[in-house]
């Protein structure tokens, strides 16, 4: 007998696209449609990875692997992965003009997702004190 409670795959991309939009809102990208993919070949440990037709900002697109879904199911993965991947929306820019000028893409990686992590915790500092 399955539950009434079972969690689906839709729901899940349902759930990444619905925080995706509200807080691409908080960050002042409102007009920015969101679409929502599994991709298999996401290198580990990432969760999830956005993509966009950069200097444009028509869409983001949040590609998830299979692993991702069920850690949403098991309650591990939770909103602040998604608005990391967001934030990513406000760091990139910077990301892509440094990998054309300078070598040492590592340091320039660790930088950006250094960047991109404080955003959402000031995000989410923000959000705890309302």
């Amino acid at each position: 007998m399955a539950s009434k409670n079972k969690k689906t795959i839709k729901q899940f991309e349902r759930w990444i696209e619905k925080t995706a939009k509200e807080y691409l809102s908080l960050i002042g990208l409102s007009l920015m449609d969101v679409k929502v993919s599994r991709d298999e070949y996401i290198k580990d440990p990432d969760t999830m990875i956005i993509s966009c037709r950069y200097p444009y900002c028509d869409y983001c697109v949040i590609s998830y692997k299979k692993e991702s879904f069920e850690d949403w199911k098991d309650g591990i993965l939770d909103k602040w992965v998604v608005v990391h991947e967001i934030c990513h929306m406000l760091t990139d820019p910077l990301y892509y003009k440094a990998l054309k000028r300078y070598i040492g893409e590592t340091e320039i990686e660790d930088e950006r997702e250094r960047l991109t992590d404080t955003i959402m915790l000031i995000i989410k500092k923000l959000e705890s004190n309302h």
